[in-house]
């Protein structure tokens, strides 16, 4: 799975195996919170099927609504690639720059550790 993805194309054989060993399926369903802004990113999460609005947190924990998308990652049931999503638990200060919530029935792989 991970070789398909751009941000992988150029690792090595060995390196995709032990990559592919961190990712567990996981499945979220229609209003499901992913993560929330100012989380920890312990976390790179891959979008296979489904879509995932991306927002941003209103000040004194304020009602969030579908008007505060900055973005969607959306793929397609029989799409072959899947997105990335959240690179944050690559970067200092390793957290969540945006909230996720999901906007349909969605499948997703997390990496079960930070890698």
């Amino acid at each position: 799975m991970p070789q398909q993805l751009p941000p992988f194309k150029k690792m090595a054989e060995n390196q995709l195996k032990k990559l592919q060993l961190k990712f567990e399926p996981v499945e979220f369903q229609n209003g499901d919170n992913l993560f929330t802004e100012g989380d920890d990113a312990l976390h790179l999460w891959v979008v296979r099927e489904g879509c995932v609005d991306l927002r941003f947190e209103l000040p004194d924990n304020r009602p969030v609504s579908g008007k505060m998308t900055v973005d969607s990652v959306e793929v397609e049931e029989r799409e072959p690639a899947a997105k990335v999503l959240e690179w944050s638990c690559f970067v200092p200060p390793y957290k969540m720059r945006l909230s996720a919530c999901i906007n349909f029935k969605t499948m997703l792989r997390k990496t079960l550790a930070k890698i």
